[in-house]
């Protein structure tokens, strides 16, 4: 066969210049292909071109830039891969990128360079990088941070109001995750109790909740960002779209809005013309020349103060007079040094205040010395809601021989703002800076391992994700018997398997954590599975494995324990407390003291519930109350002037994606037996059952081994259709891939296969979904995969202005159609119908959403 390799003489995606490389005839060029254990975290993007040898030329020259001469201008960064693709038979069979692994030298002449071919996967890691999720764009998702949003997103989150407008897919939550410093009880039927958060006086703190954002809009966003696209086999499902990342990418609550820089100085005129003071737009600079200063005589007494070998203190001191509109707000105004952008000083509600420069920033100096130093300050403000200011500002300089005292030794000038100046603040939450501190590659990556999924490129810039087991049950089918050469030994090996699987989520020892594992041995979510014989006795008689390898799969996510809070006031007829409706998560220790998360949290919004009655109280909350803590009695009239946050409905929250046990289609729990506090029952629609049973079970059952063969002389109309996907057939045996390698230049090809059981899992033309499918009036996605080889068509009727999603008519194939249910405003039920046909057969379901 022909082969030619194409590399780029740049990296500009857009207009790639390649130049043609000249091979050796006899170098021979393989392409290897390889299913991927997601475990291997390294190589989990993989696909690659064997390392090889190409001639110096012209044109690999152009291309390498004359990298082997040292020191050449704008040469090429080594660091850098190239992009590339390999051509067969005049038709481009890979793209991927090139690295250079260095090169041959004979008389001072190079002779070749040895390179190495990476498919785009590989790729993917480059693309990524270093980046993590906090770079991503997602300021549509940002909301302003006053009383009524965030109460709107506590109760009824398709009400908030966001950068894009009204929050109608519900995207951004106000979850009941709560690292905190209290005990919580409620209803206790104690107005005074400090811990019932159903009375003011035992209220909650806003400041320890952290939004939370819809983990597909983060897909979303790592799309928009990196131009790529993922497929929608697995990102489509109810399991993933109703699935949240919570925001604590910040422990301090001051560090959650987007503050407003102060643009004090840019307007108006000031007392003093001082041309040691620069007035920018938004900063101001000190400049100070010591060498004009050592001589100069104090502005006091017209003497000579500065002595030759003492140091002084030059210090500069800042004071704004802010009048709110609404004497009511609730603000915070920090002062900045360029040199650390770290908070010098801040003040909090109050008209007046002088910032001092502390003692790690002035400047310190001797007499003899003969600097000139520059100081940029600036301010930043936020409040509680969007308020306008009336501002005045001053600003004083002083050398001085102790910091922060009066006795000035020599020059002292202060200048302030004639002109007072209104400005407008309205503080944002920035949901992409409050995201935790995850690289992006290592988000996907964790997708991939918690779901059994594998990723493959369609395209330079489109990929497939899906679950493994539905990737081989796509493929094509090829049968290779003619080109086997069964003269050739065909070893047989046994599939890897091993003794023991431990599927662990990321665990903070929370007090509830710390408790489930007394009393289970193992952390919720987690789950150790074992696949051989104790004492004889077998633990599962479907696999019984004797091997002694273990392994471990660590999910870069944790799961919160949500629990249901107990009502003291209700009781059933054994005298039990009753569980509440309230569903939370709290990370504190066992003597109720909070404990930060920094894992990257991941759960499922389930829509809201009820309170306001006798029996469920609402739930109390302080709005930014000046002064409040946990730790400060208050006086009654201290209580009654709060600012108080009454909520009549909260968020459902929880490790399963429905409310109702019926319609739970995934748990964020490995294990079988645990209990489920929301559902008081165990659910068998889990992360182990969804996602790598279908797999475990092909790869333990006694049929599966590993086959090796040879394919000799294999023409290129069918290794150009050849994937990872593809189901061999060899001699009447159907095989699924392992792995396989091409030699480009003979059409060889090595194949290392395993029986393919595959069609068990095939899907019948029509999923069997129920029927009937209820709603929480929050709203919420929902999927149904539907598979035929006649076109399908989804209908929804009953003019569904409330649920949004695929409609029309698909070609034949498998597919996961996705809708959305909008929250429900009003005081009664909806219902609608779903109806979906293909050829003679059709499914209706029965859409129900019930009123808030």
């Amino acid at each position: 066969m022909n082969v030619e390799l194409f590399i780029a003489r740049n990296r500009d995606e857009d207009n790639l210049q390649y130049e043609r490389i000249e091979l050796y005839d006899d170098e021979n060029v393989f392409y290897r292909g390889k299913v991927i254990d997601s475990q291997d975290i390294n190589a989990l993007f993989n696909d690659f071109i064997n390392t090889f040898s190409i001639p110096s030329t012209p044109a690999t020259d152009k291309v390498f830039k004359y990298w082997f001469e040292i020191g050449v201008a704008n040469g090429l960064r080594v660091n850098k891969r190239l992009p590339a693709y390999i051509q067969v038979n005049s038709i481009p069979l890979k793209f991927g990128e090139v690295e250079l692994e260095g090169l041959s030298e004979r008389g001072q002449q190079i002779t070749n360079y040895k390179i190495t071919m990476y498919g785009k996967l590989t790729g993917l890691n480059d693309l990524f990088g270093e980046d993590t999720l906090q770079g991503l764009p997602l300021s549509e998702y940002d909301f302003p941070f006053n009383k009524d949003n965030i109460e709107a997103g506590l109760q009824f989150p398709a009400l908030m109001t966001l950068n894009k407008g009204l929050n109608e897919g519900s995207d951004v939550i106000m979850p009941f995750i709560l690292p905190t410093d209290k005990e919580i009880r409620y209803n206790t039927g104690d107005d005074e109790s400090t811990l019932d958060i159903a009375v003011d006086r035992g209220r909650l703190d806003i400041r320890e909740f952290r939004p939370a954002i819809r983990q597909i809009r983060i897909i979303e966003a790592i799309e928009e960002k990196y131009n790529i696209s993922f497929s929608r086999e697995y990102f489509n499902t109810s399991s993933f779209k109703n699935s949240f990342m919570w925001c604590n990418g910040n422990e301090e609550f001051n560090n959650l809005s987007t503050f407003k820089t102060i643009d004090v100085l840019d307007e108006g005129t000031y007392s003093t013309d001082f041309d040691d003071v620069i007035v920018r737009e938004d900063s101001i600079s000190i400049i100070k020349d010591i060498e004009a200063l050592r001589n100069k005589e104090s502005v006091f007494d017209g003497q000579t103060y500065m002595e030759e070998d003492k140091e002084y203190i030059y210090a500069t001191s800042f004071r704004l007079e802010i009048t709110p509109s609404n004497p009511d707000a609730l603000y915070r105004v920090e002062l900045y040094n360029t040199k650390s952008d770290e908070v010098l000083d801040f003040y909090e509600n109050r008209g007046s205040y002088v910032f001092y420069v502390p003692e790690n920033f002035v400047f310190k100096f001797k007499a003899n010395n003969n600097p000139t130093f520059t100081d940029t300050y600036y301010y930043k403000i936020t409040t509680n809601d969007e308020i306008d200011f009336d501002l005045q500002t001053y600003v004083s300089t002083n050398i001085l021989e102790v910091l922060n005292t009066i006795n000035i030794t020599l020059d002292s000038l202060t200048m302030y703002s004639n002109d007072s100046r209104v400005f407008n603040v309205s503080t944002n939450i920035d949901i992409a800076n409050n995201l935790p501190d995850m690289k992006v590659s290592d988000y996907i990556k964790g997708i991939i391992k918690q779901n059994k999924l594998i990723i493959r490129p369609t395209s330079d810039r489109d990929f497939r994700v899906l679950n493994i087991v539905d990737y081989f049950n796509k493929g094509n089918i090829l049968d290779f018997t003619p080109y086997i050469d069964f003269g050739l030994d065909v070893e047989t090996e046994r599939y890897k398997t091993y003794r023991s699987i431990d599927f662990k989520f990321e665990t903070s020892e929370t007090a509830s954590q710390e408790t489930f594992k007394d009393n289970t041995g193992r952390y919720r979510g987690d789950v150790l599975k074992r696949y051989e014989k104790i004492n004889g006795v077998e633990i599962n008689p479907v696999y019984d494995v004797d091997n002694k390898n273990d392994l471990s799969i660590d999910i870069p996510f944790e799961i919160p324990a949500f629990g249901r809070l107990l009502n003291e006031s209700n009781t059933d007829d054994d005298g039990n407390l009753i569980p509440s409706p309230v569903s939370l998560a709290l990370f504190q220790d066992e003597e109720f003291k909070k404990q930060w998360v920094e894992s990257p949290c991941i759960f499922y919004y389930n829509g809201i519930t009820k309170l306001n009655d006798v029996a469920n109280p609402k739930i109390k909350i302080d709005f930014l109350t000046s002064g409040f803590s946990y730790e400060e009695d208050e006086t009654e009239s201290q209580v009654d002037n709060a600012n108080i946050i009454s909520l009549g409905f909260v968020t459902i929250c929880d490790t399963s994606d429905n409310e109702l046990s019926s319609q739970v289609n995934n748990n964020y729990d490995f294990s079988d037996t645990t209990i489920s506090p929301w559902h008081n029952t165990t659910l068998l629609k889990n992360q182990y059952n969804n996602y790598y049973k279908d797999w475990i079970e092909l790869t333990y059952n006694n049929n599966t081994r590993l086959k090796t063969f040879t394919a000799k002389n294999v023409p290129y109309n069918l290794i150009s259709k050849l994937e990872l996907d593809t189901s061999i057939i060899v001699d009447n045996d159907k095989y699924n891939i392992e792995e396989y390698e091409i030699n480009l230049l003979n059409g060889d090809i090595e194949f290392i296969l395993f029986p393919s059981d595959y069609n068990k899992f095939g899907l019948q033309p029509l999923d069997n979904k129920a029927e009937y499918l209820y709603y929480n009036a929050g709203g919420a996605y929902d999927s149904i995969v539907v598979e035929s080889n006649q076109p399908i068509n989804i209908d929804f009727q009953r003019q569904l202005d409330w649920v949004t999603g695929d409609r029309g008519t698909l070609p034949a194939g498998k597919y996961v159609l996705s809708w959305y249910v909008a929250y429900n405003p009003l005081a009664s039920n909806r219902q609608g119908l779903l109806t979906i046909t293909s050829g003679d057969k059709a499914k209706v379901l029965f859409l129900n959403q019930k009123q808030a």
